[in-house]
């Protein structure tokens, strides 16, 4: 009788450990996934500001043409 207890005890702690490394690596999985969401985010965010200063150098380059006329000082000032 008393093996009968510690056998079903035993199994209990199993079922209890397994039960327990389920919960936890469900919320490890939860965490990376939250991490890879905001490095995605992360990446689009980065490619947007690339695109951005690529666009605005573009805009910027009749500009820098007419700063190195002679009479582009004046030109300059008022782009600006």
């Amino acid at each position: 009788m008393t093996n009968i207890m510690f056998l079903l005890a035993a199994l209990l702690f199993a079922l209890g450990v397994l039960i327990g490394l389920g919960l936890h690596t469900q919320a490890v999985d939860r965490q990376y996934r939250r991490v890879a969401q905001l490095v995605r985010e992360l990446h689009e965010l980065e490619e947007a500001l690339a695109e951005q200063d690529k666009t605005r150098a573009r805009s910027d380059h009749p500009r820098r043409i007419y700063q190195g006329h002679p009479t582009g000082a004046s030109h300059a000032a008022v782009g600006r």
